[in-house]
């Protein structure tokens, strides 16, 4: 059934609720759940009639949108309702050389319409540095930026092809990365893989990825909840999202009884 459902929020801009076994009785949890979901619901800001527009320099462009909403057109996303909950990604292409600049830009603009019907704009501007060393590159990823790009990126390509293939996809992003970043100096190939420390994390966030509901491989995970979680993959901010592929640890064995 969240297959279905997850096709409607899809372009709707919308998310999936998902509570197995709700009953009022005997799932207190889930019921805890839902009523704090539906009070977020709510209380939060919503914006209606939204268009998403990002800009960029002529020597980038944007090839595509991920996350819950309609693409229009290269660099425009139709947005039914617009909240602060909601998560997209973008991938840009570079076109031509950055030689001539020194910074590059983008720049997001939505326009809305608020609750109480007035139409509104916001925009959001990303300066960044060009540099053509990629050790500079690689020591100022954002390795957790790079694993919520890549989750919605699976997410979409295990609703198009298969979920084997979006598993694969996966591991070769992690692949392609640390070889990219694997000195000049073949003769330490042989001994160690020197990764960023920016990027160190990354091949256990990976592996958490493709061990998560969402992306593990069998047939013991059921269908519902597999949506569920491919849907929160597309839609969830990074800092939600990681806590699903790594979660927090807490040594509850020091606590002291008081």
């Amino acid at each position: 059934m969240n297959y279905f459902l997850g096709g409607i929020s899809k372009y709707s801009g919308g998310e999936v609720k998902y509570y197995p076994g709700f009953h009022y009785v005997q799932t207190p949890n889930e019921v805890e759940r839902f009523e704090n979901d539906l009070r977020r619901y709510l209380q939060r800001k919503i914006g209606f009639e939204a268009v998403m527009r990002l800009r960029s320099p002529p020597a980038l462009s944007i090839h595509t949108f991920h996350g819950n909403g309609f693409v229009r057109s290269v660099d425009l996303l139709v947005l039914p309702n617009i909240n602060p909950d909601a998560a997209y990604g973008m991938q840009v292409s570079i076109d031509d050389s950055l030689a001539q600049y020194k910074t590059v830009a983008f720049q997001v603009a939505l326009l809305y319409t608020s609750s109480k019907g007035e139409r509104r704009i916001r925009v959001h501007t990303l300066s960044l540095p060009v540099s053509a060393n990629l050790t500079d590159i690689f020591a100022n990823a954002d390795q957790e930026a790079v694993v919520s790009l890549v989750a919605k990126m699976a997410a979409d390509r295990s609703a198009t092809s298969s979920l084997q293939e979006a598993r694969e996809a996966i591991c070769n992003v992690a692949c392609d990365v640390l070889k990219a970043t694997m000195p000049n100096n073949t003769s330490n190939r042989g001994f160690s893989l020197v990764v960023p420390n920016s990027l160190r994390l990354l091949p256990l966030y990976v592996l958490s990825m493709i061990k998560s509901t969402a992306f593990r491989a069998g047939s013991a995970t059921k269908i519902d909840d597999r949506a569920y979680y491919l849907d929160l993959c597309k839609t969830l901010p990074t800092q939600y999202l990681m806590q699903i592929f790594y979660p927090d640890l807490y040594p509850i064995h020091t606590i002291e009884d008081k």
